[in-house]
């Protein structure tokens, strides 16, 4: 990165997302800027920090691996690049990490990847409901594998069933039924009980306005923590978290996408 930029190592080490998003966007592509927590930036502006990785892939070749799972991903689903994208980059990140532990940092190498790739593959459940019920079902039922503490990303465009799936959740924990929670689009901020909050940043545009709503008080918090659209502030979410993705695939039907919390024993 620091040759295609003509910057130094430690200039690119310094504004990683910054300059991912600039790079991004000037060429039009998608850039996949890997490190400790490896950003990946698309050509409209936003950006996304991968959650998922360890140090013991700091050795030759595993660029290589990254590389041949993102052209597998996107030869098998072309018309959906970036949710190809993202999923190879996490599973190459958690591969990497579960090979860590088994292995030790020191001696994982490159292809040792291949063999903890189906464990990650495993652990990123996708599931599709059929109505606003199932939807709300599914939260519920989720509610009860979340930690005390946890932010949880709900992701997907409008009308994707982001505060259908919030409704279930937060009955789920026993905070509220599912008739009494709504998507707090003006209110930026419902808290059900001092353990539940929901979060929707869909009316802020920039990072200086969700800086002061207070979210890193609610971060501290031993709480369950809920934010609609929080992926357009990725340099202002916790590192650790969960990801709810949700897409429509037909008039009721809802594809989710579950990525788990980063680390997954500590889950109380």
């Amino acid at each position: 990165m620091a040759r295609l930029t003509h910057k130094t190592v430690p200039e690119v080490q310094a504004g990683r997302i910054g300059l991912a998003r600039e790079f991004a966007q000037a060429r039009g592509v998608y850039l996949v800027l890997k490190g400790n927590r490896s950003v990946i930036a698309a050509p409209d502006g936003r950006v996304w920090i991968n959650p998922t990785g360890s140090p013991a892939m700091a050795t030759g070749g595993t660029g290589d691996v990254l590389t041949g799972m993102i052209a597998g991903l996107l030869a098998q689903f072309p018309d959906q690049v970036e949710p190809a994208l993202l999923a190879a980059v996490y599973l190459h990140g958690r591969a990497g990490e579960l090979g860590a532990a088994k292995l030790g940092e020191k001696t994982l190498i490159a292809t040792d990847l291949f063999e903890f790739l189906p464990e990650a593959m495993r652990e990123v459940a996708i599931i599709q409901t059929q109505s606003e019920d199932e939807t709300i079902a599914l939260g519920e039922s989720l509610a009860a594998e979340l930690p005390a503490k946890v932010v949880v990303l709900l992701i997907g465009n409008l009308g994707a069933g982001k505060t259908t799936l919030a409704k279930g959740i937060v009955m789920g924990l026993g905070a509220a039924q599912a008739d009494d929670v709504s998507s707090p689009t003006f209110t930026l901020i419902h808290e059900y009980g001092p353990n539940v909050c929901h979060v929707d940043l869909y009316r802020l545009d920039r990072a200086e306005q969700v800086a002061t709503i207070g979210l890193d008080e609610l971060f501290e918090r031993r709480a369950v923590v809920l934010i609609e659209w929080g992926e357009r502030f990725p340099e202002l979410m916790p590192a650790e978290r969960v990801e709810i993705r949700l897409r429509t695939v037909g008039e009721n039907a809802r594809e989710i996408h579950i990525l788990p919390l980063m680390n997954a024993d500590e889950r109380e």
